[in-house]
């Protein structure tokens, strides 16, 4: 599902980043050359439509260009992409941003996360968070913000955890709660899009906590104009297309770290 990958790379676009790469399987690159063409493409090896195994090579031989990672949207799922996952989460450098079915291959083996050096951020939906876990069950609204700071704390990595409002929760315990949002972004895609968002802005400041305040705050803030004045219409496109609106926004609101912060939590 090249589709996914391709609104993370342009949400990380848009985001501000300076330049995106999309790695994709050989079989898919000829539906996404040329349909955005400031998002670069490389092919990596595939083998029945998904990555190939031993594709996290060409990562490795390059890795050193790239501030941030982020994996998972339109990844699909394979026997043995636990394995491919680990390669490139413990020989990738800097930040990684795991998301989507990348999620189901991490919850086989969450050992991996200790055994990186920079940060993790994983951007669960409460069913992707229950899997997470080792549960099949949904998250349940209320247990959302003990789970994920749990989480976090546990594996000392950042969570995303979507949902109307968003949390946030930091390896060191603290937790944020998002204000901004709407219906709109009950669609498939939307959560590809903070992906990217979050990528992109990593990647720009390198303070992974501002980062990830500010991308869900940018995130639901799109959202909303996007969905102004019919919020079960815009496609996840659009919200893309109202980042900078929320940006812009965002500069005469002031800081996105005036979410909710729950002391002592």
């Amino acid at each position: 599902m090249p589709g996914a990958a391709q609104l993370a790379a342009l949400a990380a676009l848009r985001s501000g980043a300076g330049l995106v790469t999309l790695a994709v399987p050989a079989s898919a690159a000829p539906y996404v050359a040329g349909r955005d063409p400031e998002i670069l493409m490389w092919a990596w090896p595939d083998e029945d439509g998904h990555f190939a195994p031993d594709s996290w090579r060409c990562l490795e031989e390059g890795s050193r260009r790239y501030s941030v990672l982020a994996v998972g949207p339109g990844v699909g799922r394979w026997p043995g992409g636990e394995t491919w996952l680990a390669h490139l989460l413990l020989r990738f450098p800097g930040p990684v941003v795991v998301d989507a079915d990348a999620l189901a291959f991490l919850g086989q083996n969450l050992d991996l996360l200790s055994r990186r050096s920079a940060p993790t951020i994983v951007t669960p939906h409460p069913r992707e968070m229950g899997r997470l876990l080792g549960r099949e069950e949904t998250v349940a609204e209320a247990a959302r913000p003990e789970t994920a700071r749990a989480f976090a704390l546990a594996h000392q990595v950042y969570v995303v955890l979507k949902g109307a409002y968003s949390l946030v929760a930091c390896p060191d315990g603290r937790l944020y709660l998002n204000p901004t949002g709407s219906s709109a972004l009950a669609k498939g895609g939307s959560g590809d899009v903070l992906t990217g968002i979050v990528a992109g802005l990593v990647a720009q400041t390198g303070d992974v906590r501002a980062a990830l305040l500010t991308g869900v705050w940018l995130h639901g803030r799109a959202g909303e104009r996007a969905g102004d004045p019919v919020p079960h219409a815009p496609l996840a496109r659009d919200v893309i297309a109202c980042l900078p609106e929320a940006m812009a926004a965002l500069a005469v609101e002031g800081s996105a770290t005036r979410q909710t912060y729950f002391p002592g939590n």
